[in-house]
This record gives structure tokens, sequence and C-alpha cells, in this order.
């Protein structure tokens, strides 16, 4: 018959293999089961490879407008602002602006037009010399130029100086003159 301690171990529904010991014999079996040793799967393993290629590349990031305001007589008006661009790095670069929208030839002028004839002269250097040498085209022409570069992969800023030249001869019509650039960048 079984003793009041061993009634009392089976009343409480758990089975033990040691009463004295108090090890559930639960435990027991999953931990003989979790450490068997029986058949492992088979293993095969190959290699994944991962390539990238970076390519050059440059955007033009943001643009200035220039504002020469109130034109109230002959005198020379200077506006700056800058060109923000990015490049991979190490990618040379060569950033062009067109003569605009009334284009005479290959003389390098701009002028801002208020729809006919009647018309105001500026310029785009690259250089705050306002220099005929520093003129900004929008391809090589002789005795002009451009502005070039080597990207950094960050954001690169090109300074641009623009000058408002009135006709020495006397200021045209009153209007609003406009004019429109297109700025490019060939790497």
């Amino acid at each position: 018959m079984p003793t009041q301690r061993a009634r009392t171990m089976f009343a409480n529904r758990r089975l033990f293999v040691n009463a004295s010991l108090r090890i559930p014999l639960s435990r027991i079996i999953l931990t003989a089961v979790l450490s068997s040793s029986g058949p492992v799967a088979a293993q095969s393993t190959a290699s994944v490879n991962v390539t990238a290629n970076v390519v050059p590349s440059c955007t033009l990031l943001s643009l200035p407008s220039f504002n020469f305001g109130n034109v109230i007589s002959k005198a020379k008006i200077d506006r700056t602002g800058n060109i923000q661009l990015r490049c991979t790095k190490n990618t040379p670069y060569q950033v062009f602006i067109s003569e605009g929208n009334l284009q005479l030839g290959d003389s390098g002028s701009r002028h801002l037009t208020r729809g006919d004839w009647a018309r105001l002269g500026y310029q785009i250097y690259s250089q705050p010399t306002y220099a005929v040498a520093d003129i900004w085209q929008r391809m090589q022409i002789q005795g002009y130029r451009h502005v070039a570069g080597v990207g950094t992969g960050q954001i690169q800023q090109l300074p641009v100086y623009a000058r408002l030249h009135p006709d020495p001869a006397g200021l045209p019509p009153q209007g609003t003159y406009t004019d429109t650039l297109t700025v490019s960048i060939e790497y």
C-alpha cells in the first residue's frame, strides 16, 4: 500500500522518479528527447555574389533667379546667385548657360525683352570681376567660358554673377522685361 507521501505526490498529478529529489518525470523525458543525437539532415552551402556599379552622374539641384528691380538710370546693376549641383565623386563636369530667348548670332550677348524689339542688355559671369573673359556661355566659344569642376559626391555651389548693362544712349520704353536662361551640365 502506498505511503502517505506517495499518495500526496500522485494526488498532485505529478509523477516523480525519485520523491526525494523532486524532479518531475516530464522534465526528464523532455531533456532526453532534446539531447538525443538522432539523424542529422543533410546540409549544402553556396555563395551569393552582391555587386553594385556606381556610374558617373550629375544633377542640378537649384538655380538662381535674378531680379534687377526698377531700372531708372543708365547705371549698371549687379546681382549674385548660386547654382547648386551634385556629381558622383571624381566625376568631371562642365556647366553651360544659354544666351536666353533673344539670340543675336554668336555674339554672346543676352537681352531682357518685353515681347517686342525693345530690350535691356545684361550678362552672366563666372567671376565677380565682370570681365569679358568671364562671360558664362552655353558652349565653348573662343574668348568666352564655361565653368568646369570635379564632383565631390556632396552638394557643390557655383557662384553666378549677373550685371544689367543699360544702353548708354538711353533707357528703352517702360515695361516689364524678361528673359529665360537654360543651364546644362555635361559630365
